[in-house]
C-alpha cells in the first residue's frame, strides 16, 4: 500500500478504517475515494503495450523483469478481466471512441481512415474541458497525416501513424508503399536516430514537462513487443538466463518497455504530479505464437522466432479465446485508489466514458457509447450492472469470428463444420456483414472454466440461443459510423 499524502481539496470521499482530522492536514490514506466535482482535473497517462502476453509480466509470475509494472500492480488496481480486441486497430478504435470498433466497420488491422471527421474521441472530449492532449507512439487508425491524431483532438502527435514499425529504421514494413514512411511529429515526416521505445518515452516525458501546470492527457502507445524486435545489449544481458535467443530478445523488449514506464513515473515524482495523475496500463491484445522476426524486414532485423505467452489462458493474438482478448489492466493513482485486485469484467470501450467523467466532460449529444462508467468498480469495488460484451473480427483466410459474453457465460462462433440446432436454427436467417455467424459454437462458463477447456454448447442449447440472440441485438448498430468513401 502506498503511503502518499493527499490534499483535502483533491479528494471528496474518505472510507478509511481510522480517520485523523487535523487542521490544515489531509488524511494520509484513502480507500475507494472519488474526486469531488470541484476538485482539480486529474492528469491522465495511458500506456499501451503492443502484442504483450498476459503472462509476460513479473506480477503474473513471469521470469521477465518488469519491476515498474510490478510496482503499479502492487500499489494500484489490477483489472484481471479487462477485455480488448484480439488485434490492434479495433482495440484502439474502441478505446478512443467508447464504441465497439465494428460500429466503424473495423474488424481487422487496417491502415485506412477509421473515424469519420467530426467524431468525438477521448482526446477531443478532454480537450473541450481544458486538457492538453498528446500521443507519443503508434496510431494505426488512419496511416496518412490527413487521417492522423491531430484531426481527432490531439494537440501534439509523435511517432508512427501506421502499424508494426522497425525499432531502428522507423519504417512500416520495408518502407515502401503509401504508408512506409510513417514517422511523424505533428503530422510532419521526420527522420531520427534511436530506439523506438526510448524515443516514445522521451517524447512523453517532454510532453509532461511542457504541460505540468495544466491538466493533460498523454497516450503513450508503445510498439513493443510487436515484431520486428532488436534490442541493445544492456537489455539482452538482463535476460541472459533465457537460453533461446528469440525468447531472450522478446524478454529484452519487455524489460526495455518497463524501464521506459519507470522513467515516466520518475518524471511524475520529480514534478510532484503523482497525486494528481491517474496512470492506466494495458496491452492492445494478447501475444502471438512464435513468428519470424524479420518477416517484413529481411536482412534488417535478427532472423529469430519471436512470441509471448498468455498461459494458462487459451489462444492468443487474432483469437477471440481469452488469451487473445483478456489483457490485465492496471489503474494507478496514489492517494485515490487503493491496491486491490478486481475480477469485474470490463472492456476497452469503457475507458472513454470513465475517463471523460473523471475529467468533468459531459457529452452535448448522444455519442452512442457502448461503454459505461466503470469508476465505481475501480475505486470501490462496487458491482456493475450485468451486460453483454460483443466482438467480431475478420481474417481473409478464415472469415468472421464472433464472441459474446454475459455474466459468466461466453459464446464463440467461428468457421468450421456447421452446427445446427432446432433451438437456434432461426438465428441463421439474419444476414451479417462479411458473412453469417455460422459454423462451430463454443460455449464456456468463464467463472468455472476461465481457460476454456470444456465446450458446453451441446449441453446448454438454450444458453447458446440466448447468447446468440443477444449477439444479434448488439450487432444491429455495426457500420453506423462508416467513413464516407470518395
Amino acid at each position: 500500500m502506498s503511503t502518499y499524502k493527499i490534499r483535502s481539496f483533491e479528494i471528496s470521499v474518505y472510507r478509511c478504517l481510522q480517520v485523523a482530522l487535523l487542521v490544515g492536514v489531509a488524511a494520509s490514506e484513502t480507500l475507494g475515494a472519488e474526486p469531488r466535482d470541484d476538485a482539480p482535473k486529474p492528469n491522465i497517462v495511458v500506456i499501451v503495450a503492443d502484442d504483450l502476453g498476459s503472462a509476460d509480466l513479473g506480477f503474473r509470475g513471469s521470469s521477465i523483469a518488469t519491476p515498474h509494472l510490478d510496482r503499479l500492480a502492487r500499489e494500484g488496481v489490477v483489472l484481471n478481466q479487462h477485455y480488448t480486441y484480439s488485434v490492434c486497430t479495433p482495440t484502439r478504435a474502441a478505446f478512443f471512441s467508447g464504441r465497439y470498433a465494428t460500429r466503424f466497420g473495423v474488424d481487422t488491422p487496417s491502415n485506412s481512415q477509421v473515424f469519420p471527421f467530426g467524431t468525438e474521441t477521448l482526446a477531443s472530449a478532454l480537450k473541450s474541458v481544458g486538457y492538453r492532449t498528446g500521443i507519443s507512439g503508434k496510431w494505426h487508425l488512419g496511416s496518412k497525416p490527413e487521417w492522423g491524431p491531430m484531426q481527432f483532438g490531439f494537440d501534439h502527435q509523435y511517432g508512427a501513424l501506421a502499424g508494426g514499425v522497425g525499432p531502428y529504421c522507423h519504417t512500416y514494413e520495408n518502407g515502401s508503399g503509401p504508408f512506409g514512411k510513417t514517422w511523424h511529429r505533428n503530422h510532419e515526416y521526420v527522420e531520427e536516430e534511436g530506439h523506438i521505445t526510448d524515443l516514445f518515452t522521451q517524447e512523453g516525458i517532454r510532453f509532461i514537462e511542457r504541460n505540468r501546470d495544466q491538466p493533460f492527457l498523454l497516450c503513450l502507445t508503445h510498439a513493443a513487443p510487436h515484431i520486428p524486435l532488436d534490442e541493445p545489449e544492456e537489455w539482452l544481458q538482463k535476460n541472459e538466463t533465457l537460453e533461446d535467443p528469440g525468447q531472450r530478445l522478446y524478454a529484452a523488449s519487455v524489460s526495455h518497455l518497463d524501464h521506459g514506464i519507470g522513467q515516466i513515473l520518475e518524471t511524475l515524482e520529480r514534478l510532484e504530479l503523482v497525486e494528481k495523475t491517474l496512470v492506466l496500463f494495458f496491452s492492445d491484445n494478447g501475444a502471438h505464437p512464435p513468428d519470424r522476426n524479420d518477416r517484413e524486414y529481411p536482412g534488417i532485423y535478427p532472423n529469430l522466432r519471436i512470441g509471448g505467452s498468455n498461459l494458462p489462458l487459451r489462444g492468443g493474438k487474432s483469437s477471440l479465446h481469452e488469451g487473445g482478448i483478456r489483457m490485465p489492466a492496471i489503474a494507478w493513482w496514489p492517494g485515490t485508489l487503493e491496491d486491490r485486485q478486481s475480477e469485474t469484467p470490463v472492456h476497452v470501450i469503457d475507458w472513454m466514458p470513465t475517463l471523460g467523467k473523471l475529467a468533468g466532460y459531459e457529452p452535448q449529444k448522444d455519442l452512442l457509447w457502448d461503454g459505461m462508467d466503470i469508476w465505481p468498480a475501480i475505486s470501490g469495488g462496487e458491482p456493475l450492472e450485468q451486460r453483454g460484451l460483443y466482438w467480431r473480427v475478420y481474417y481473409p483466410t478464415v472469415g468472421s469470428v464472433w464472441a459474446i459474453r454475459r455474466g459468466d457465460w461466453k459464446l464463440l462462433i467461428h468457421p468450421g463444420d456447421v452446427v445446427r440446432d432446432p433451438a437456434i436454427g432461426q438465428r441463421h436467417e439474419a444476414r451479417y456483414p462479411k458473412g453469417e455467424p455460422d459454423g462451430v459454437r463454443e460455449l464456456f462458463n468463464i467463472g468455472k472454466d476461465p481457460n476454456e477447456r470444456n465446450n458446453l454448447a451441446a449441453k446448454h442449447p438454450r444458453k447458446v440461443a440466448e447468447l446468440e440472440s443477444l449477439l444479434v441485438e448488439l450487432r444491429q448498430r455495426d457500420n453506423d459510423a462508416l467513413v464516407e468513401q470518395e
